[in-house]
């Protein structure tokens, strides 16, 4: 309230020697009428001036502080915050990075596995295969073998009869065993 009044009393001095000065013709300054006037004038910016500086200036110079201290601690908080953040972008990256590696590693691991399954297949293939070409190698010695005795048994036969019919007697069983045994024998040689 007091200092309401006191810029009320500024403004009506102010006014006052404005209008004396137009009143007169002479240019309005703050100067401008008697020398009590430009002493009131003075002591009016003086009080001014103190009001000012207890009332505007101290608030406002605490106010413009606060707010300079703020706006500090607000960008060293944005530092630290984007520290924090490169710092974190960094670790994800180097998450990331391991990772890719470790897909990498699986992806060798998976493809060397796989190669191995195919050999092992392969292998087992191969081996099916020998043990089913040496089942019929088997299978066809057998078979010969097996002719070899029918075409021995009947050459015997031939043999007997004809030798039968050449000395014109019957050759018994045992005969013919011994030239049935005598044929394989000489078959086994060759």
């Amino acid at each position: 309230m007091v200092s309401n009044m006191r810029w009320l009393i500024l403004i009506g001095l102010l006014a006052d020697v404005a209008s004396a000065a137009e009143q007169t013709g002479e240019k309005v300054t703050p100067f401008t009428g008697s020398f009590a006037t430009s002493i009131i004038t003075l002591v009016i910016f003086g009080l001014l001036l103190i009001v000012l500086g207890k009332y505007a200036w101290k608030p406002m110079m605490e106010a413009i502080m606060t707010r300079e201290s703020q706006i500090r601690n607000d960008l060293q908080k944005a530092q630290d915050e984007k520290k924090h953040a490169d710092e974190l972008l960094e670790e994800y990256q180097q998450l990331l990075e391991a990772a890719q590696a470790e897909v990498e590693q699986m992806m060798k691991e998976a493809s060397i596995k796989a190669e191995k399954i195919r050999q092992e297949m392969l292998e087992a293939a191969q081996k099916q295969a020998k043990e089913t070409i040496a089942q019929a190698k088997e299978a066809i010695e057998q078979a010969q073998t097996e002719a070899v005795r029918e075409l021995y048994a009947k050459s015997a036969d031939i043999a007997v009869e004809l030798t039968a019919k050449i000395l014109q007697r019957e050759v018994n069983s045992e005969d013919h065993r011994v030239l049935i045994q005598n044929g394989l024998t000489e078959l086994a040689e060759n």
